[in-house]
C-alpha cells in the first residue's frame, strides 16, 4: 500500500522557518496503530491524517497526533494541514474552497484562506471559546524564581499574571523585555516547592513586548514541567487563551502580531484577531502562512 503525504511549515512565508507538519491527505484506510507508527517513525512534532468528516457539512475531519499520541486540537497542524489541501486541490469536493469547517476533536473549526498578494495565501483558524480567569497565582518573587529570573523582570505595569482556561488553559505571565524573555528557564524545584501551583495549569505561556517597533506586538514562549529545556515549543493553539487575557487585561488588541522562535532557529510569526469578546464568551481568529516544503509516499 502507497500513502501519499505532504510536509508544510506553518506560521511563516520561508520553509525551513516556522512549525514543520507532516500531513497524510487521504488517510481512511490507515488504522490507528498505522497512524501512530507513522507519526513517530517521521519524527514531526506534529502530524495530520485526513479523513472524512461524519458530517456532511464538513470539508473533513483531522486527526491529529503529537510524539505523545493523538490530540484533541493543534493550531498550526490544523492551519498546516487546511492549506495543504487547499494548494494540492484537495478540496473540490466542496463548495468553497478558501471558507471551510474541519472536524476535529476539539470540535468543528473554520478555516479561512485569503490571498494576500500574488499567490501569497493567509490560513487561519477560527474558534468560540468561552474563557474563565482566575489571579490565583505564585506570587511575583515566586514566579520570578519558577523562570530562573529576577522580580524585576516581570511586566506589572500593565498586566498580571493570571490562570486563563479556555479550551486548553495556561497560567499566562507578562515579561518586562525580548532579553528576560529569552533569558527565561523552568525551575521544577522552584515550582513544586510552591503550594500555589498544585491547581495551576502545567504550561506557562511567557510574552513580552517586541523588541523592536515594527508591525509584531508580542514575543512569547511555552514553559513548564513537560517541556525540556531546549524546546521551544509552537503557540498557536494558546491564542485563543491570550487573546482572552488581553481582553480580560483592559488592552485593546482587536488584532495584533506575535513571534515565537525569536532567539532559535525557526521563527513563526501568527496574526491574531479577537472578533468579539465578552465575559463568557470570544470568537478569535489565528493565522499566518503556510509553506508547502514537500510530497512523497509511503509504502507500507
Amino acid at each position: 500500500m502507497k500513502i501519499k503525504f505532504y510536509t508544510v511549515d506553518a506560521f511563516t512565508d520561508t520553509a525551513f522557518q516556522g512549525t514543520p507538519v507532516l500531513v497524510f491527505p487521504a488517510a481512511d484506510n490507515i488504522s490507528d496503530e498505522l497512524m501512530l507508527k507513522l507519526s513517530l517513525e517521521f519524527g514531526f512534532p506534529d502530524t495530520v491524517f485526513v479523513t472524512k468528516a461524519s458530517n456532511k457539512n464538513y470539508a473533513a475531519k483531522f486527526r491529529l497526533f503529537t510524539r505523545s499520541g493523538e490530540t484533541t486540537f493543534e493550531g498550526h497542524a490544523t492551519i498546516g494541514a487546511a492549506y495543504a489541501l487547499f494548494k494540492n486541490n484537495a478540496l473540490t469536493h466542496i463548495k468553497d474552497p478558501q471558507k471551510f469547517t474541519i472536524e476535529e476533536k476539539l470540535g468543528p473549526i473554520d478555516i479561512i484562506i485569503t490571498e494576500v498578494k500574488d499567490d501569497q495565501w493567509k490560513t487561519e483558524f477560527v474558534v468560540q471559546t468561552q474563557p474563565a480567569f482566575d489571579t490565583y497565582v505564585p506570587s511575583n518573587s515566586e514566579l520570578a524564581k519558577i523562570l530562573s529570573l529576577d522580580s524585576s523582570s516581570l511586566n506589572l505595569d500593565s498586566f498580571e499574571p493570571m490562570v486563563t482556561r479556555c479550551d486548553r488553559s495556561y497560567l499566562i505571565v507578562p515579561i518586562a523585555n525580548s532579553t528576560d524573555l529569552q533569558k527565561a528557564q523552568f525551575s521544577n524545584s522552584a515550582w513544586v516547592s510552591s503550594t500555589s501551583t498544585s491547581t495551576l495549569p502545567r504550561d506557562l505561556l511567557l510574552f513580552a513586548p517586541a523588541s523592536d517597533a515594527g508591525e509584531t506586538h508580542f514575543q512569547a514562549r511555552l514553559l513548564g514541567e513537560s517541556i525540556s529545556s531546549n524546546e521551544d515549543p509552537p503557540i498557536g493553539s494558546s491564542m485563543p487563551a491570550f487573546a482572552s487575557y488581553l481582553g480580560q487585561s483592559g488592552q485593546n488588541n482587536k488584532a495584533f502580531t506575535i513571534e515565537r522562535g525569536v532567539g532559535y532557529s525557526r521563527l513563526s510569526t501568527l496574526n491574531v484577531h479577537v472578533d468579539s469578546f465578552e465575559d463568557t464568551r470570544a470568537t478569535i481568529r489565528v493565522g499566518g502562512s503556510v509553506v508547502c516544503v514537500s510530497e512523497g509516499e509511503v509504502e507500507i
